[in-house]
């Protein structure tokens, strides 16, 4: 006989996941973008990510608590907003986001259109949003 999971219990899950289970050092993730054309894949570590720097870029706290579970079946966080405030050092291209949490372990990474951060005032919109259909299986 096989279980069933109600969406009661489904709900319960992600908010445990999403908003308590980390490590104990801490249960905040952070939002960094990255510079290097690479494209994620499931075996990927920070190390293969280069950071973009300089131009006024600061990696993005993620709160703990501010994660939204929706339909049972959808996590999204605030959009987060990175502005700049001039060119930034070596590459200006922006190919997408990464979040690590406070070991700095690799929680997932997004490869998006490629943006060029070149004018002061700039601003890099970040929607977190995953359905959990759209998760990897492997």
């Amino acid at each position: 006989m096989s279980y069933v999971l109600t969406q009661f219990g489904a709900k319960r899950i992600l908010n445990t996941f999403f908003n308590d289970l980390w490590p104990t050092s801490g249960k905040d993730l952070t939002l960094h973008l990255f510079v290097n054309n690479y494209i994620p894949t499931i075996y990927d570590v920070v190390t293969n990510y280069v950071e973009a720097s300089g131009g006024g870029y600061q990696s993005l706290t993620l709160y703990s608590g501010g994660w939204s579970i929706n339909n049972f079946y959808e996590i999204d966080y605030p959009i987060q907003v990175f502005t700049f405030g001039s060119i930034l050092n070596g590459s200006n291209i922006i190919f997408g986001y990464y979040i690590t949490d406070i070991d700095q372990t690799l929680i997932l990474a997004e490869r998006c259109n490629p943006f060029t951060a070149m004018i002061n005032g700039n601003q890099y919109n970040v929607v977190l949003k995953f359905l959990l259909n759209s998760l990897p299986n492997n």
